[in-house]
């Protein structure tokens, strides 16, 4: 909702589940004349006046922490959230971003070209507030640009992404990528152009065989069991597909056996614990 906001979309409250953002731009005409609106009247800076005011709580000594009875030294963080700019283009487009990739491509590639320069641009600013490095570690979800294909992913996705990577990592296992759904014909891209190094949450649509067979050895890898199966079961089902993933990927190295993706609230959690013992006593 923050990045949204931060670019123009209206956000949607409730009292019982997440905001959602609103499109904003709804026309072709809207799109060729788009400029984003000042971040003074966005939640970015709503969220940097939030930091300052915890920081001056946490100063006060407001706040104390102990771990086994030492105190424990609390940071806080500012940042602006990982969403990608085609992510960011979609939730201002909505579902009229597919349309226009083959439409207005010039005035699309002109907006994620603004979606890109200012979000690299407020998120230098918000690490220099909390004196972080202007480079590190930088997670970044291109959860709408599955649906598309190589070709669209490589002319609407790696310059925009692939930006935001090069102004914000600089240094190994930095570029992290997180995608939801079916993307087995992104891995080229992902590997070649992008240069991911790992992929923190892949949908459990993709077999553990083509995972291997396109990210195996090439990227950390955390995913990717079925978030419906760890809910329902049955139990012999979760230990088959741990087993699986395990068979196809552990060969490979730098995995990690996890949901893909996410973790339903009413999963039971003696399913997880099956999972954690399936794999501690797999040989």
């Amino acid at each position: 909702a923050s990045n949204s906001n931060a670019f123009g979309s209206l956000i949607q409250w409730y009292e019982d589940k997440p905001p959602v953002a609103l499109p904003c731009i709804k026309t072709v005409e809207e799109l060729e004349n788009y400029s984003p609106p000042p971040v003074e009247e966005t939640l970015w800076n709503r969220m940097i006046e939030y930091y300052y005011a915890m920081k001056e709580y946490l100063e006060e000594g407001n706040l104390k922490v102990t771990m086994r009875g030492e105190f424990v030294k609390i940071d806080l963080q500012l940042h602006t959230g990982g969403e990608s700019p085609f992510m960011i283009a979609t939730d201002l487009c909505s579902s009229k971003v597919y349309e226009w990739m083959y439409e207005s491509p010039e005035s699309l590639h002109r907006l994620l070209q603004i979606i890109t320069e200012r979000l690299i641009e407020t998120e230098k600013k918000m690490r220099t507030l909390c004196g972080f490095p202007k480079t590190g570690r930088w997670f970044l979800a291109d959860d709408t640009a599955q649906v598309i294909s190589s070709k669209q992913f490589r002319e609407f996705v790696v310059p925009y992404s692939g930006k935001v990577y090069d102004e914000l990592t600089a240094g190994p296992n930095e570029r992290i990528m997180h995608m939801c759904g079916r993307h087995t014909q992104l891995y080229p891209a992902l590997v070649e152009d992008l240069k991911i190094h790992g992929m923190w949450g892949y949908g459990s649509l993709n077999k553990p065989k083509e995972v291997r067979d396109g990210l195996g050895g090439k990227m950390w890898l955390l995913g990717n069991l079925n978030p419906i199966l760890l809910c329902e079961g049955p139990k012999e089902q979760i230990i088959i597909e741990t087993k699986r993933l395990l068979d196809a990927l552990l060969p490979c190295g730098g995995i990690i056996i996890g949901d893909g993706y996410n973790i339903i609230p009413e999963t039971p959690l003696e399913n997880l614990q099956l999972v954690v013992d399936t794999v501690t006593g797999y040989n």
